[in-house]
């Protein structure tokens, strides 16, 4: 990715060429991060404009391109999901390979590559998810203040969260391994 904007690859010579596709407009060379999918084929960037696109080399193509609210600071893939995690100035966005956001909160989020999870710090509550297939799988229903950083094990089991006043809370996270507990009423004389 050259400063101008514009995505280069070395010729014959091994002398970088800017290529004629894709073209850039107002935000050329704003580009902050970047991600490949697991093939190579599509290149995530993300901007300091807040601009999402997905740009496919194999077909010479925008995939998507989004306008989030924040500058992007980072893109995150989990090891089978076609599902991106970004994380923004101030927030997160979880978004689909065709662009469409399936999750966005206020808070930090850390990607568990190996199970395909993120955690998320959303409205005061920590939720965990599944990036394959996207569903919830648990939310927290301990309130704590913002964090401003959150750490996952990795294996998976714990995290970690710092809190703008420097207090660390240790979580599991393991939800392959929970026990759920289950009361049961049973009439006298019933089982």
């Amino acid at each position: 990715l050259l400063p101008t904007g514009q995505i280069a690859q070395p010729d014959e010579d091994n002398r970088v060429v800017a290529e004629s596709w894709p073209s850039y407009g107002e935000d050329a060379g704003d580009a902050t991060c970047l991600q490949l999918s697991h093939r190579g084929a599509i290149l995530y960037v993300g901007h300091a404009s807040g601009r999402l696109q997905a740009l496919n080399f194999a077909e010479q193509r925008t995939d998507f391109e989004l306008r989030l609210p924040y500058s992007i600071k980072r893109i995150e893939l989990a090891s089978q999901s076609r599902n991106l995690v970004v994380s923004m100035e101030h927030g997160f966005v979880i978004v689909d390979r065709h662009g469409g956001i399936l999750c966005q909160g206020d808070g930090t989020v850390e990607v568990d590559y190996q199970r395909n999870r993120c955690l998320v710090f959303h409205q005061g509550h920590l939720e965990l998810f599944d990036l394959r297939p996207f569903r919830r799988l648990r939310v927290w229903s301990q309130v704590i203040n913002g964090p401003r950083d959150l750490v996952l094990g990795l294996d998976g089991r714990r995290a970690a969260s710092l809190d703008e006043g420097g207090c660390i809370d240790i979580w599991e996270v393991d939800e392959d391994s929970r026990v759920f507990e289950r009361s049961f009423l049973l009439s006298p004389g019933r089982s």
